[in-house]
């Protein structure tokens, strides 16, 4: 009997590209010997995505629908679309052709090897170099902030069913699929992909987004950006006391007049600037706890087309 595959792929206003994809996706599953459903979340697109999408599911019961009630967020969507993945592989993947429907038999390959995670780590971005920069230094601080292993990846990957069960149970508001994904462990493997071009180079995340992404990411797998506060709190502490003795010592027993307005300004300006910047690193986590106190879902869905609890 055939094994089930599940992708997921979160859609905010791709109305342009929604049946190139969907005609690619049809003809990798057609050389594959596996039951496919296609999960398509609609997060509030705009255009017209969500008609598109309707078009295709009347005609296959393959392409599957989740239609949220407004834009809750690209890392809301994915979730929503691993509740209702029924696959016994889950495989989540952007729309805009950056993640290449033909590398798909890839990470099933590495998945029949016997490996529970599989994810994409890309060979080069088609993005400007000053955008390739920040993806870079995105990356090599997770690494030094995590205290979880975290690989140079985005959402592009395969997870066993007992993997994403694991994941779905995990219920923070602020997330980051990725992190999630490496934080529950299990078997896990690279494939080593290239990386398509968008189709209209105009990513629907936004750098606001990108950033906020990057903090859930760091503060959401480590307490060490608190513990680099607190040890610059010291080193001040310390580096204050050691000038304040240092001018007792010279004008009060050495009687030596200590002058220099302009670096005690500055000294004074490093400082508080410095307990501001620790003061933005604590509220950081402190909104993280107020997101999770109020309990709200992660979204809404207004209706669905083509779900059932079979495949």
């Amino acid at each position: 009997m055939p094994r089930n595959i599940s992708v997921v792929i979160p859609i905010f206003n791709e109305a342009r590209i929604i049946k190139e994809l969907v005609i690619k996706l049809k003809e990798v599953a057609a050389r594959l010997l596996f039951v496919f459903e296609f999960i398509f979340v609609n997060d509030g697109s705009s255009d017209d995505s969500l008609n598109i999408l309707l078009d295709f599911a009347g005609s296959d019961k393959r392409i599957k629908i989740i239609n949220l009630s407004r834009n809750f967020g690209h890392q809301q969507a994915i979730s929503a679309g691993m509740e209702y993945a029924l696959g016994d592989a889950v495989i989540l993947m952007d729309a805009d052709m950056e993640d290449r429907p033909e590398d798909l038999p890839c990470l099933i390959d590495k998945w029949q090897e016997g490996f529970d995670v599989v994810y994409a780590v890309r060979k080069s971005r088609k993005v400007s170099i000053l955008k390739n920069l920040c993806f870079s230094c995105f990356h090599a601080l997770n690494r030094v902030f995590s205290e979880v292993p975290m690989e140079p990846t985005g959402i592009f990957g395969l997870m066993d069913r007992k993997v994403a069960d694991q994941v779905k149970r995990l219920g923070e508001k602020n997330r980051y699929i990725p992190g999630l994904r490496s934080w529950v462990g299990f078997r896990q493997a690279s494939v080593l992909l290239e990386r398509g071009r968008r189709y209209d180079g105009k990513p629907r995340v936004t750098f606001g987004k990108l950033i906020n992404l990057a903090m859930n990411s760091y503060f959401a797998f480590s307490k060490r950006p608190m513990r680099i506060a607190a040890f610059l709190g010291f080193f001040l502490s310390f580096f204050s006391f050691a000038g304040l003795v240092f001018v007792i010592t010279f004008q009060m027993v050495m009687k030596f007049k200590v002058s220099g307005w302009a670096s005690l300004a500055t000294l004074i300006l490093f400082i508080s600037s410095m307990q501001f910047a620790c003061m933005g690193i604590m509220g950081e986590y402190i909104g993280r706890i107020f997101d999770e106190a109020k309990e709200r879902p992660l979204y809404i869905v207004r209706d669905t087309y083509n779900l059932s609890k079979d495949l």
